[in-house]
Formats: C-alpha cells, sequence, structure tokens
C-alpha cells in the first residue's frame, strides 16, 4: 500500500473516531406519536422501563413533553429525573412489588425558570446532563419524570403538571413495560413520591402506549478511544514507511 492510501485510510479512521462521539437519539418516543393525552390522577411521577438503541448506554441528554392539565402562571418550573439500572415489570411477582432497583445516582434537577402553562397543551422541555448517565449492561433500565411548579409558596408537584403519554411504534429504542401490543407505563396511583412504582402501577391508553419522551447518547468513552488508538497507529505506520 503507497503512502497516500495509508495517510487515507489512516486519516478516515480518525474521523471515524471524532464521529463516533456524536449525539445519537437513542430512545424516541415523541417522534410519530400518536393520541398525546394526559394520563388520568395521580400522575405527579411518571415512568416505565426503557432499552436504548444499540450503543446508546452512555446518556447525555433528551427531551420530554410536560402536559398542562389547567391554565396557571408559574414563577418556577423543575424537571426531575431519576434513572434506574434495573428493571422488573412483575415487581418480583407481587401487585406492590416495586419494577425499579439499583438507582443510579440520585434524581437529576433541571430549572426552567418562569413557566405559563396553559390547560389542555403540552410542550417539549430539551435537557442536557452536565455529566453523562451510563447505564451498564443491556437493560431493561428505568427511567423516572417529576414536574414541580412554584406558584409564590415554593416548588410543589401538582396533577397539573405531568408527562404526556401517547400512542404509536416508536422511532427509537425499545419499551419494555407491559407487553405486546399493550405496552404502557407507570404512574404514582399508588401514591408513591420515591421515583419508584409499584407494579400495579402500570396503566395503558391503547396499543403502544408510552410516555413521551427522547434520549441522546455518545459510545462508551472506551469505544472512541479504540478508534483513536488505531487511528494514531495508522499515522504512525505512515510516517515510519515515509522515513524509510
Amino acid at each position: 500500500m503507497n503512502l497516500s492510501r495509508f495517510l487515507a485510510l489512516a486519516l478516515a479512521t480518525l474521523c471515524v473516531a471524532g464521529t463516533a462521539s456524536a449525539q445519537n437519539v437513542v430512545f424516541d418516543s415523541i417522534t410519530g406519536q400518536l393520541t398525546p393525552s394526559l394520563p388520568t390522577a395521580t400522575r405527579t411521577y411518571m415512568g416505565q422501563g426503557f432499552t436504548p438503541a444499540l450503543g446508546g448506554n452512555f446518556i447525555t441528554g433528551g427531551s420530554v413533553n410536560l402536559a398542562s392539565a389547567a391554565t396557571v402562571n408559574y414563577t418556577n418550573l423543575t424537571l426531575r429525573i431519576q434513572f434506574w439500572g434495573t428493571f422488573d415489570s412483575t415487581g418480583g411477582g407481587s401487585a406492590t412489588g416495586l419494577v425499579f432497583s439499583n438507582p443510579i445516582g440520585a434524581p437529576i434537577l433541571f430549572n426552567a425558570g418562569a413557566f405559563a402553562a396553559t390547560a389542555n397543551t403540552f410542550n417539549t422541555f430539551t435537557f442536557t446532563l452536565g455529566t453523562p448517565v451510563a447505564l451498564v449492561g443491556t437493560g431493561p433500565f428505568g427511567i423516572t419524570f417529576s414536574f414541580q411548579g412554584d406558584t409564590g409558596t415554593g416548588l410543589a408537584s401538582t396533577d397539573n403538571l405531568t408527562t404526556l403519554v401517547r400512542t404509536g411504534a416508536l422511532a427509537a429504542g425499545t419499551n419494555n413495560t407491559g407487553t405486546a401490543p399493550n405496552f404502557g407505563y407507570f404512574r404514582n396511583a399508588s401514591g408513591r413520591t420515591d421515583f419508584n412504582f409499584q407494579s400495579n402501577d402500570f396503566r395503558q391508553i391503547g396499543a403502544n402506549s408510552a410516555l413521551s419522551f427522547t434520549l441522546t447518547a455518545v459510545p462508551e468513552p472506551g469505544t472512541v478511544a479504540t478508534f483513536a488508538v488505531g487511528g494514531m497507529a495508522l499515522l504512525g505506520v505512515a510516517i515510519r514507511r515515509r522515513r524509510a
């Protein structure tokens, strides 16, 4: 192989390493969603089991649709997200058993600032994780969303602020909550406020029910490093051949 071809291959490998760190949508239940609606009360904590698309275990951000049940002006709005390392839709075989375990860190808080909510509408909130969340293993994993609003007396959970639910095939990733075709989600009908759910908190509004959100990810750092090392090795070979 001549020098020019060596250099071309080495540069191409380095480009792949750079491209590999680009953001990829690994879960998407917003694109192409059908029948978006508010879940019935109680709905201050909403969650589901999920598996990201291939190569999506290093979560960097995403978006979630907030559904408003009333017209209210909030001086501040917050979104809280909890990731879970383990999901068991049966709750260990008990109706009151918990479906999530192995929390990945503490709940992550995002302040959205002042927000004017309008009844029976939804808004998309985009979030970026300061530190990516590493999902270890093949899943399924769990995620819980909780919104809080401040009307002048401090942040508080309210059924007027909840995560939108929807039906329709997913654009990316897998919903592991329920069985085909009646996949679904969890809402805290049991009254839990610890970001977890009992198995009987399961709900669905039709075929392919799910929460309305997306997740973005990059490959794990080791994968990118492997590409980079390979590229540097090829460059070294090309330089040595040129000197020879």
